[in-house]
């Protein structure tokens, strides 16, 4: 008799908001599990240092995991804010509004330039 074995397909990553505790700056990253995530964030955002940096559940970016850019305008919507890199202008939520702007009108990505 033969034993038929199914592979067990990777679990898919998840997204993390992982942010400095001290600055409150970070971004998301696509992990298994918050360790992991925490290591890639300080990886990403800091010097290395995983005590310095904290990571909680996104599930409403899960979907972008696949993708591997995070549109600016997305994470605009989820409460971040950039810099523009054109003039200087903070870009978030209540910025845009006061410019009669959606995050529609945000450009970029979470790694680049972002106007």
């Amino acid at each position: 008799m033969i034993a038929e074995f199914t592979a067990l397909a990777p679990a898919a990553k998840l997204a993390f908001a992982v942010t400095d505790k001290y600055d409150h700056e970070g971004g998301l990253v696509f992990a298994h599990t918050k360790e992991e995530a925490v290591a890639m964030g300080a990886d990403l955002f800091g010097d290395g240092c995983n005590e310095d940096f904290t990571a909680r559940r996104e599930p409403r970016a899960d979907h972008l995991a696949e993708e591997g850019q995070i549109p600016a305008s997305f994470l605009v919507d989820l409460g971040w804010h950039f810099e523009c890199s054109g003039c200087g202008s903070r870009i978030s939520e209540d910025d845009l509004l006061d410019r009669d702007l959606t995050s529609d009108d945000v450009t970029g990505t979470q790694r680049s330039v972002t106007y």
